[in-house]
């Protein structure tokens, strides 16, 4: 991509989030941010709503250092880049501690300089370590989650800045100054005395060690679940995470007084006995813990605790052995091995497992070490391996079939799989029909034959399934079977890709979709908001929508705002949001306002909140309009891009919205050779169940793309009501026909299939003497 050097770089603070440069480097150039992301190689439908986050999207740090002339190591070390090879700890890690939406803040870091920092985006950071103050996440006015553009604006939609938020002070910010050092990889000792293994951890092992223990301490002390990403509750978040690191302040005391503590919480199984009663599964996840290297300070210190503190009983002799997972028991082996009658105390004594044999007076202890098993296992699959091969390859290759091994090296490459219906499973190995092979190898070496693509409606799959063992059973084997049979028998379609106008235009209808969904129900939450406060409000205003019922909506809203005005003041009142609020109409709206609202029966209970909600709704409801008049402009122009939607348009009454959605459910209209084609496309067709005497009712497939279908029915609506034509045709299938009036839609809707299919085929426009020539005629 071609790119030039910006002409206002902005400085780069070394704790700046990488996001928060991106919109500041987009503000300070008057650049929409849209503009930047797709520089950057970014896919904007990806990028999470709520706060604008990337999520996991990749930022191509070198095209931002090439537009930015800043070196690319400076943007890398903005992104936090917490990472571990264990699957556990990474996934608690992006679950629990990274923060994603309902970004936090210090108010006081804002008002030295307005740059959102990287160490916010940890939850377990909740105290600002420069400050000593807690980190906030709402703005103290509307109590509305911030987002990266609020915060980096510093002011709240509704117009609050964020910097004068509310300050919580705390007495220390320890842990901050700890996740702060290990993110700037700096050398500055933190003051209170704490454990040394758990200072010399990296970072992202000691948010998984806090979290850890954080919901342990919330679940157990306060049978309450913290809510990391939510911060719900900010000070409930501080005091859970402050008390699991204060268990590493004074190491190791004050983790013998957590676990004291922590045995006397009742436990879900309260017959157990022993550690399974007083620890229940922290006891396990102890053993889990174990088996990363830098955690072993802590599970030895749980260790020591059992061996010479714990009161519960008398703890394992060997649970130094089972914690640092040497040894393992021999139900547990059985377990690995896959079966129970085995002798391990011969397997011991005859050398071929490594082990402990404790004599006990009732039944003896076996502890076998797991090398010494998995080499043991290990031996036993491969004697039985051997002895099953020879016997399956003999029979196997008398049926013409031969390994993969042997196929692949007739390509010179490595094949695992090749095609499922010609495959035989026994065992763990796979064979191949030799002829089947032989065939492929021809065709791949024959570089004049093409591959077409072809695909399958998924609900033939599932009716069919039962053809080929008369059985519900699913699984992936038998449903390439099932495929297959499938397209051999003729049940596909082409599939062909719609060129790149199309599938823009698709994009941006199914986001008109989504806004026309929130419109309509946000309307509906007005109008009943309307009809439980001011039920006699639609005698005044049929539509509500309209400027002067908006404008009573936003100054009176209750009866008992307007029962004591006069005409002349509700009409200057709405002078403030219309131009011609006055007239012989105006002056009609306002009188007929007050008497309804004098003798009014709407709830007047909790005005101030019932006032707030209808605020907010509207708001809502001016900004969504707005995206939609927006979408509509831009549909619009890109209709213009295309040549067959004037042909559509040249229709009298379709409209622009109606003509963007045929073309981008349908695609390129000049694939279709006949308006049947289009019907079927959209679920159309007509389908009918009969059974010897019983003829079913005909009914439609509904086979295919719902939304299309919509519009298909409503551009017709739309043409019986604005085009003379259409208008002709239903009223004489209604009156000279007799049929039913959503028959007659139904009827010329395929007529605007065919009509649409024709013209776009032949390069014409809409004529109404070929669409009906009796009727023109006739006029």
């Amino acid at each position: 991509m071609n790119t030039k050097k910006l002409l206002f770089v902005p400085k780069v603070y070394e704790d700046e989030s990488l996001v928060s440069y991106i919109y500041r480097l987009a503000n300070v150039n008057n650049y929409d941010k849209a503009w930047i992301f797709e520089v950057l190689g970014i896919d904007l439908s990806k990028i999470r709503t709520h706060g604008f986050q990337l999520g996991n999207e990749k930022i191509d740090t070198s095209i931002l250092a090439e537009i930015t002339g800043i070196n690319q190591v400076v943007f890398d070390d903005l992104s936090l880049n917490i990472k571990n090879s264990n699957s556990v700890i990474q996934n608690t890690i992006e679950r629990f501690a990274i923060r994603n939406v309902k970004k936090q803040f210090c108010p006081l870091c804002l008002k030295e300089s307005i740059y959102y920092r990287k160490i916010w985006d940890i939850n377990i950071y909740t105290r600002c370590h420069i400050h000593n103050c807690l980190l906030m996440c709402r703005c103290i006015n509307c109590n509305r989650y911030m987002t990266n553009q609020d915060i980096l604006s510093d002011l709240c939609k509704c117009g609050y800045m964020i910097s004068n938020n509310l300050i919580i002070g705390c007495e220390n910010s320890d842990l901050g100054q700890l996740i702060s050092k290990k993110n700037n990889k700096n050398k500055n000792q933190i003051t209170p005395k704490i454990s040394e293994g758990f200072e010399k951890l990296e970072i992202d092992l000691i948010l998984y060690l806090i979290i850890f223990l954080s919901i342990k301490i919330s679940n157990g002390f306060y049978q309450r679940r913290i809510a990391f990403t939510e911060s719900s509750d900010v000070q409930f978040n501080d005091k859970i995470v402050n008390e699991a690191f204060g268990i590493f302040i004074n190491w190791p005391q004050s983790f013998y007084d957590f676990l004291n503590e922590f045995k006397k919480i009742p436990k879900k199984y309260h017959l157990l006995t022993g550690l399974k009663r007083d620890y229940g599964r922290f006891h396990v996840e102890m053993k889990k813990l174990s088996l990363t290297p830098s955690f072993r300070f802590f599970t030895e210190e749980y260790m020591k605790y059992i061996q010479n503190i714990w009161d519960g009983g008398n703890g394992p002799k060997f649970l130094n052995a089972t914690l640092n997972s040497k040894y393992i028991s021999a139900i547990q082996a059985s377990k690995l091995l896959g079966t129970k009658s085995i002798n391990f105390s011969a397997l011991i004594n005859e050398g071929l497992l490594e082990g402990i044999i404790v004599i006990r007076p009732s039944k003896n202890l076996i502890l076998i070490e797991k090398p010494s098993l998995e080499n043991y296992k290990k031996q036993r699959e491969l004697a039985a391996k051997n002895n099953r091969n020879q016997i399956v390859d003999e029979t196997v290759k008398e049926l013409g079939f031969i390994t993969v091994r042997e196929a692949a090296k007739r390509f010179n490459t490595t094949m695992t799989k090749i095609a499922i219906d010609h495959l035989v499973k026994k065992g763990h190995r796979i064979f191949i029909l030799e002829s089947f092979v032989d065939n492929l190898y021809e065709f791949v070496n024959n570089k004049s034959k093409t591959f077409n693509g072809e695909t399958n409606n998924p609900a033939t799959t599932k009716r069919n399934k039962e053809n080929h063992d008369n059985s519900p059973s699913k699984n992936d084997p038998k449903d390439a079977l099932v495929i297959a049979d499938v397209v051999s028998r003729g049940f596909y379609y082409e599939y062909s890709r719609q060129a790149a106008v199309f599938q823009r235009l698709r994009t941006m209808m199914s986001d008109r979709e989504y806004w026309v969904t929130n419109s309509v129900r946000l309307q509906n939450r007005i109008i009943r908001w309307i009809d439980i406060r001011f039920p006699e409000y639609f005698s005044v205003f049929k539509d509500w929508t309209c400027k002067r019922s908006l404008a009573t909506l936003k100054e009176f809203p209750f009866p008992q705002d307007i029962e004591s005005l006069s005409v002349s003041d509700v009409i200057t009142a709405w002078r403030a949001h219309m131009q011609r609020a006055g007239g012989s109409t105006g002056m009609q709206k306002a009188a007929q306002l007050i008497s309804l609202a004098k003798r009014s029966v709407g709830d007047k209970t909790a005005p101030n909140e019932a006032n707030q909600d209808l605020h907010r709704l509207l708001q809502e409801f001016e900004r969504i309009v707005e995206i939609l008049n927006e979408i509509e402009k831009d549909i619009q122009k890109l209709l213009s891009e295309i040549p067959m939607a004037d042909q559509l348009r040249s229709i009298k009454g379709l409209g622009s919205i109606c003509t963007a959605a045929i073309l981008s459910g349908a695609g390129d209209l000049r694939q279709y050779a006949h308006g049947r084609q289009l019907l079927r496309k959209a679920g159309l067709n007509l389908a009918e169940s009969t059974s010897g005497k019983r003829k079913g009712q005909i009914v439609l497939s509904k086979r295919g793309d719902a939304t299309l279908r919509k519009y298909l029915y409503l551009a017709t609506i739309q043409l019986v009501g604005n085009n003379p034509v259409f208008r002709q045709l239903h009223e004489n299938n209604v009156q000279i026909k007799h049929m039913k009036k959503q028959q007659s839609v139904f009827k010329l809707l395929g007529k605007l299939a065919r009509i649409i299919i024709s013209i776009v085929q032949k390069g014409e426009t809409f004529s109404p003497e070929i669409a009906a020539p009796t009727f023109t005629q006739a006029a």
